[in-house]
């Protein structure tokens, strides 16, 4: 009877250890993405959160009653137009509407 030979430690070969270490860094590698896509996440949620809770400021007293007054203007001309999707009332609600009382949008 041959005896047998069991595999010993010492027996081990390199490419096996050298798999350990090459699995080890993709671990850390893989948790080091995790968690800065976690904080970048955070960050970039934070700063949407601020932004959309950011009201303009009011300006002077004046400056909210003109605002006010060219919203009513605006409100009382829309009530003038009229609802019909016909292609006549539409051209007469175009003709009838005064762009120029509008204002500049680059001031709003």
């Amino acid at each position: 009877m041959e005896p047998t030979q069991t595999p010993s430690d010492a027996h081990v070969p390199a490419s096996s250890h050298a798999s350990l270490i090459v699995g080890g860094v993709l671990l850390l590698v893989a948790i080091g993405g995790a968690m800065w896509y976690m904080e970048t996440m955070k960050n970039s949620s934070m700063e949407s959160s601020t932004m959309e809770t950011t009201m303009p400021v009011p300006g002077t007293p004046e400056e909210i009653a003109a605002s006010a007054e060219q919203t009513a203007m605006v409100e009382a001309a829309m009530a003038t137009q009229s609802s019909s999707d016909e292609l006549g009332s539409i051209e007469a609600d175009l003709v009838a509407t005064d762009l120029e009382s509008l204002g500049d949008p680059s001031a709003l």
